[in-house]
């Protein structure tokens, strides 16, 4: 009876809880005067049904979650996640492929007598092992080097050096083997059995000709060499103080972050999701093709939640955010006693900036994007605005003659006060798109020489609702004639609008990738891309196969791309 409502269901058959006492101590929300907050009996602790988070999915369908006992974990997870994803970036080396304009090949050395005697094809093999070639864990290549150390071939014949390196493959352990392999064909099938891996990746090898294979495996022990020296000789990490980065300048800098919030984008919104607009995110697809998808994400229903959640690593029925979206007028916002993830990156040396909607309280100075850990913001405070006149106007959705309409958009000043810049030449009747794009550009600028990790946060307006329409002219300039064609096919005006949107935020992030690439570089940047929650129907959105959207907590609602 105590379970919220929503959740009733999911309590009654995945839950349990202990009742001995009635006794707890919870916040109340000032406005609401509802609970919020951790539980402090511990006689009322939650306890999972089901603690798989893989299978989230599932858990849901069946009427279950893994809860595990509420903690006040919050930040540590958040944090944690973008370290680990870090990590994930670092080792693999994302984008330094197709994208970059001036790819750095680490491909060791090559036999040259191959490279002319075959140029074509030695080009394949190093392609195949030089940006994209890095490890899956150097210990486990220093184990593979311990079990046969790789030679040079000097002096020896392209046939001799080739028995010499299929002599010490042979001696290896399968497991050696294995990360070995997984150097040579960096784009091994992850969801494989480390046995079944092996199994495969020796018969892509075994197909090669002599001459590709000699390459391949020279470029790789070569790889496996220069890992397992930087592996030994590495020395411990310096503590950072906020803003200067890792002191150590020895080892490389902590990856710069860039993540990209997408406003109602739905599973069925992103072209590699969709079955009607696969033509509308071509650069969005290149980047997910040569990155981790995570097609189990899960957010919150609706932006506020969502965000807060983001912001917090908690959920938002913790901090008291999980109740609505915060209105213009709402005298309430994400509580001050929570910090925030640009707070605990700044601790860890870097340099926080935002772009973009905040939508997390901001009815004094206190809950405002500067207070919360960000250094800098540009955006709009709210839920929406018009994409061009920068206008908060609800006269279209309410239907309401007598509606008025305010400004809110804002750059902050470095005294934390801000100042309106909707109408200000240069923003003014300019899309909030290409002005979130000017910006990121002016703030990688400023920082390419800071010295310090950079955190960019951009929650960009797209595709959320109101679906003004793209410029012709901005069309003219950006899209080429036959996806404009393909556009004008769409056949309902509100689907064809958001289309508009999503081809315009496919070709901001393209611009904002190609401004990271002038300015900060790609080698040490991790890009992450998200939707707040699944699209509107109202507004254009599709989440097909999944049920609901927007609004709703079935999978549509909280399953984004």
């Amino acid at each position: 009876a105590d379970c919220p409502l929503y959740l009733r269901r999911v309590c009654s058959r995945g839950l349990t809880r202990t009742r001995t006492a009635q006794q707890h101590t919870m916040k109340q929300d000032p406005l609401f005067g509802r609970p919020y907050g951790t539980f402090e009996d511990p006689s009322r602790r939650v306890t999972a049904g089901s603690a798989n988070h893989d299978g989230l999915e599932e858990d849901m369908s069946e009427g279950r979650f893994g809860f595990g006992k509420r903690r006040n974990l919050g930040m540590r997870s958040a944090v944690l996640t973008l370290a680990a994803l870090a990590m994930v970036a670092t080792a693999l080396v994302l984008f330094d492929g197709p994208f970059s304009s001036t790819n750095q090949l680490n491909s060791g050395s090559v036999d040259q007598t191959v490279a002319t005697s075959d140029e074509a094809e030695v080009a394949v093999a190093k392609e195949k092992t030089t940006s994209h070639m890095a490890s899956t864990a150097a210990t486990a290549m220093v184990e593979a080097l311990d079990e046969a150390a790789c030679g040079t071939c000097d002096g020896l014949s392209d046939k001799a050096c080739l028995n010499a390196l299929d002599k010490q493959y042979d001696a290896m352990s399968d497991k050696s083997k294995l990360s070995y392999l997984r150097v040579v064909y960096p784009d091994y099938d992850s969801s494989l059995t480390d046995k079944a891996c092996l199994t495969a990746l020796e018969a892509e090898l075994a197909s090669e000709t002599d001459k590709t294979r000699l390459s391949l495996l020279k470029d790789a022990c070569a790889t496996a060499t220069t890992m397992a020296t930087a592996a030994a000789t590495s020395g411990p990490v310096v503590a950072a103080e906020p803003g200067q980065g890792n002191v150590d300048s020895e080892l490389k800098a902590a990856p710069h972050l860039i993540f990209m919030m997408v406003d109602d984008q739905g599973h069925n919104d992103i072209g590699y999701n969709s079955d009607d607009l696969d033509w509308a995110t071509p650069f969005i697809d290149k980047m997910a093709a040569r990155g981790v998808k995570l097609d189990r994400y899960y957010t919150m229903h609706l932006c506020t939640p969502a965000r807060s959640a983001l912001m917090t690593g908690m959920y938002p029925i913790h901090t008291g955010m999980a109740h609505d979206v915060i209105q213009p007028s709402a005298p309430w916002g994400l509580p001050l006693e929570f910090d925030t993830m640009p707070q605990y990156l700044k601790k860890a040396g870097y340099l926080t900036h935002m772009v973009g909607k905040w939508h997390l309280g901001f009815y004094n100075e206190s809950f405002i994007p500067t207070s919360r850990g960000f250094e800098t913001y540009t955006g709009y405070f709210g839920d929406q605005e018009h994409y061009l006149t920068h206008k908060y106007d609800r006269t279209q959705e309410d239907a309401n003659a007598d509606s008025h309409y305010f400004y809110d958009f804002i750059r902050t000043k470095p005294d934390n006060t801000f100042e309106l810049i909707a109408e200000v030449e240069g923003i003014a009747n300019v899309s909030s798109a290409e002005v979130f794009c000017n910006e990121a550009e002016r703030l990688l600028e400023a920082n390419k020489d800071a010295g310090a990790p950079m955190f960019l946060y951009m929650a960009w307006q797209n595709v959320h609702g109101p679906l003004d329409m793209v410029t012709p002219e901005w069309l003219k300039d950006n899209v080429d004639s036959d996806t404009i064609a393909t556009l004008h096919t769409v056949p309902m005006h509100t689907r064809r609008h958001f289309a508009a949107l999503t081809l315009q935020i496919d070709k901001s992030i393209e611009m904002l990738y190609m401004h990271v690439e002038k300015t900060i570089g790609l080698e040490n940047t991790l890009f992450l891309y998200a939707s707040d929650n699944g699209g509107c129907k109202d507004a254009g959105g599709y989440n097909t196969p999944l049920r609901g959207g927007k609004h709703f907590l079935y999978e549509g609602g909280v399953r984004v791309p």
